[in-house]
């Protein structure tokens, strides 16, 4: 589960404070910050949405950043493009 803390920049654009699986992490999201808390307390908690049908025009990594914590580098690092993921069979 990953801790939420929002608020507004000087130009009252979202930025979320996310304490995930990876330490605390910032983002700064491309939507007003009162749009942001309207859509988040009534869409995501009120009704149980799901975060793609809250925030359609946030992106996949964004989107992940509010469910998990982990930015767009975090799961690059998880998840390296052409990486294998070795596994000890004991």
């Amino acid at each position: 589960m990953v801790n939420l803390k929002v608020r507004a920049n000087e130009s009252g654009e979202t930025v979320v404070l996310a304490n995930g699986m990876f330490g605390v992490r910032t983002m700064t999201l491309p939507i007003q910050f009162k749009d942001f808390v309207v859509r988040w307390e009534q869409d995501r908690i009120e009704a149980g949405k799901a975060i793609q049908d809250v925030f359609p025009d946030l992106d996949n990594g964004q989107r992940e950043f509010l469910i998990s914590g982990a930015t767009p580098e975090d799961w690059n690092r998880m998840f390296p493009k052409g990486g294998q993921i070795e596994q000890e069979i004991g």
